[in-house]
């Protein structure tokens, strides 16, 4: 097949990870793939050699109504002519306003248009192509959920069409930097630092166990508008000399692998891929029970603890547990290691390959 992936970007992200390993899968398999992106930059994810990425140069904001119309005309111009010049026979996008274009782009061809959610559709921003989220949905030839719970938003019919498929890792990824439990030390974070994350949750609860444990650290790997806010926020708490926000990180993999304890605070997911890291790398982890995504990942008690959303209190419980009870940390860090098989993208992504057969021949 000649598979096309039609994202905003490839920089560093949930959905732009997942196009990395699916392109290099299906590149693999003999397929033609391209990822085509409204900005103009380079990959954060390495691309497999014979993958074309395609930077179309049109990622601008609009100060006017009929500027957002221009721009957006100018999208479906363009990758109108990708589609038609590599003969595309499947386009997967990833979020309302990419399966919009595709759909209008593909008008006449002989292309199949995939859409996808990636976040909680029930919580999603207002924003104009959110309004019309169904709408659009049901615009596509099929759809990929990756929970059952992100399904229920659409209507029955999409549903119908649509196939629920959680997201991927490679387990080659994490066993080149397989460490034993007893080298691992201290405590990690990582996602964007936005106000969804819930990064102020894991400072206060971090403040907490460090009151009993002064000695522990808190690593937090990315970036985000919150930054300043949150360093702030860990001053005031006495984190100074406790947490270090490292920004950006390129060697996230490697530093999962450093660490005992991974914690997320996330308010709401669509299937964090940090977390799925997190626990192919071997970290005994404690999460949020958010839609969505956690649930489906932890068994609470088993490899994993989960809490209430903001419950900070009972997150910084569950770390004085882990830190007092090293047993227990490892056995969870053996039993969370399993997702390498329940969530291999191999398998994963051979399941949504047939998908993409059975859309593309009907």
């Amino acid at each position: 097949m000649n598979i096309c992936f039609f994202n905003s970007s490839m920089r560093s992200g949930g959905a732009e990870r997942i196009i990395s390993l699916l392109s290099e899968l299906y590149a693999k398999n003999g397929d033609h793939v391209i990822i085509v992106t409204y900005d103009d930059q380079d990959s954060f994810y390495p691309l497999r050699s014979g993958i074309n990425h395609i930077r179309l140069g049109l990622l601008r904001n609009s100060s006017t109504k009929l500027q957002a119309v221009h721009y957006s005309w100018k999208r479906i111009f363009r990758l109108r002519q990708v589609l038609k010049m590599k003969r595309i026979d499947v386009l997967l996008t990833f979020d309302s306003n990419t399966e919009f274009i595709g759909y209008v782009a593909k008008i006449g061809l002989n292309c199949k248009l995939i859409g996808a959610e990636r976040a909680n559709p029930f919580l999603s921003s207002n924003t104009f192509w959110n309004r019309y989220k169904k709408r659009i949905a049901n615009l596509c030839d099929g759809f990929i959920f990756q929970t059952k719970g992100a399904s229920e938003y659409f209507s029955k019919s999409l549903q119908m069409k649509g196939y629920i498929i959680p997201n991927g890792i490679n387990p080659n990824d994490f066993k080149k930097y397989e460490r034993e439990w007893k080298t691992r030390t201290n405590l990690c974070a990582v996602g964007r630092l936005i106000e969804s994350k819930c990064f102020d949750d894991l400072l206060r609860a971090v403040a907490i166990v460090h009151r009993s444990h002064p000695n522990i650290k808190l690593d937090v790997y990315g970036d985000g508008p919150k930054r300043t806010e949150l360093k702030l926020l860990a001053s005031e708490l006495g984190l100074d000399d406790c947490v270090i926000f490292h920004g950006q990180c390129g060697t996230v993999l490697e530093e999962y692998a450093s660490h005992k304890i991974f914690i997320m605070t996330s308010q709401q997911e669509g299937f964090p891929n940090v977390l799925l890291e997190a626990m192919a790398s071997g970290c005994a982890c404690i999460s949020t029970n958010c839609d969505f995504g956690p649930s489906e990942l932890i068994n609470d008690g088993v490899n994993g603890f989960l809490v209430p959303v903001h419950d900070y209190k009972l997150i910084a419980e569950k770390v004085c547990t882990l830190i007092e009870d090293d047993e227990l940390a490892e056995s969870f860090s053996v039993e969370a290691k399993k997702v390498r098989v329940t969530h291999d993208i191999n398998s994963i992504g051979m399941v949504l390959y047939r998908y993409l057969q059975d859309v593309v021949n009907k």
